[in-house]
C-alpha cells in the first residue's frame, strides 16, 4: 500500500508540473492584452509607459513579474529571500541586456528579451545569475569523456 500512496504523490507532483508549467505562457499572454489595452486607453502612462521611443519597462504587477519577485529597484526587493544578496541588480545579471536607446532599461532573457516588457538596470528578481561565471566557464569544466574534440 505504501507504493500505492508514493505512486499518488508522484503523479500530483507531476500533473501540478505540468500544470504550473502551461500557466507561464498563459500569464505572458494575458500581461501582453493588458498592456495592449493601457497602451490604447490614451494616457500614454499604461504599465509605465516610455511615450514615443517605442518600449515600455515591464509592470512590476505583471502576473511574470510578481512570479519571479521581479522589482524595478533593488532596494525595494524581499531581502530575506534566499538568494538574494546586497551586490545583485539586473545590470551584473547573466540574463541581462542594456536597452540600445538607454542606459537605465535593457531587456532579460527571464521576460523573453522583449522590447515592452524591459527592466530597469537596477532592479532585482529570484532570477538573477553570477554573469562573472560564464566568462571562466569553458571546455575545461566538461569531463573529458564528454569533450567531443
Amino acid at each position: 500500500m505504501s507504493n500505492n500512496s508514493c505512486d499518488r504523490s508522484r503523479r500530483k507532483f507531476l500533473r501540478l508540473g505540468l500544470m504550473g508549467t502551461a500557466a507561464i505562457p498563459a500569464a505572458s499572454l494575458l500581461s501582453r492584452k493588458a498592456t495592449a489595452q493601457e497602451d490604447t486607453d490614451g494616457n500614454g502612462n499604461g504599465n509605465g509607459s516610455e511615450g514615443s521611443q517605442g518600449w515600455s519597462r515591464l509592470s512590476e504587477d505583471s502576473p511574470e513579474a510578481q512570479g519571479l519577485g521581479y522589482v524595478h529597484n533593488q532596494a525595494e526587493a524581499n531581502q530575506e529571500h534566499p538568494r538574494f544578496e546586497s551586490h545583485q541588480f539586473c545590470a551584473n545579471c547573466l540574463l541581462y541586456q542594456p536597452h540600445e536607446d538607454t542606459s537605465d532599461y535593457g531587456y532579460c532573457s527571464a521576460f523573453g528579451m522583449d522590447e515592452q516588457r524591459l527592466v530597469n538596470a537596477n532592479g532585482w528578481c529570484w532570477a538573477w545569475e553570477d554573469s562573472g561565471d560564464a566568462a571562466q566557464v569553458g571546455p575545461q569544466d566538461v569531463p573529458k569523456a564528454q569533450r567531443r574534440i
